[in-house]
């Protein structure tokens, strides 16, 4: 019955054109349809989703470098560690959405496409800002605890570099468009000058 149309004996054939070619037609876009919804889902929310995992890692990323002045010690030492092989896993899966974004505005809307550069130059100061923990790990571990001390007590500006860098990722999570980036760049600029000059101040006296 529901091949019935392709009986020549119906007259299905008569009309130009036949209602097998209408029925090819329609299987042919629904069968096209059906491959799209598979293929489609993951591209078309991967802004949704770098924008949500960049949020986890960038909290992340500033959990470690806040944790680096206490790195001297083997319990922090392993607890950074085990943050920074959180944060890896949590880079491959944002790196794998940055990838397919492109898919979502095609370089054509200019506001989705300046978003998407946005996101993909967040992901690399992340990058840079873990780059050089495994090398700060292992000085920490050759440093011993009370020379370490010693370090955090004449150089506290040190530590508040790595507090104004881990800042300055929430700050940059908290803007919502790439217009706010700059003030926020200016402010954290002027902050890390003022640590730097105070850095030269107590490096020779701490020093002496």
């Amino acid at each position: 019955y529901v091949m019935s149309f392709l009986d020549p004996s119906t007259g299905s054939f008569d009309i130009s054109p036949s209602l097998a070619a209408n029925y090819f037609t329609i299987v042919t876009g629904a069968s096209l349809a059906v491959i799209l919804c598979f293929l489609i889902p993951t591209p078309i929310t991967a802004t949704s989703k770098a924008r949500s995992q960049l949020q986890t890692t960038g909290s992340a990323v500033a959990m470690v470098l806040e944790s680096l002045p206490l790195t001297p010690s083997e319990l922090c030492r392993s607890k950074t560690q085990a943050a920074m092989d959180e944060v890896t896993s949590l880079m491959k899966d944002l790196e794998s959405h940055l990838q397919v974004m492109w898919f979502e505005d095609f370089g054509i809307w200019k506001r989705r496409a300046t978003y998407r550069r946005w996101l993909q130059a967040f992901f690399e100061i992340l990058r840079c800002s873990m780059q050089n923990i495994d090398a700060v790990l292992c000085a920490a571990a050759a440093l011993p605890v009370k020379e370490s001390e010693q370090v955090a007590a004449t150089l506290p500006s040190l530590r508040g570099e790595c507090f104004l860098v881990a800042g300055s990722l929430r700050a940059l999570l908290a803007v919502k468009t790439p217009d706010e980036v700059k003030p926020v760049v200016d402010i954290l600029l002027e902050k890390r000058q003022a640590l730097r000059e105070q850095l030269a101040q107590e490096f020779p006296k701490g020093y002496e």
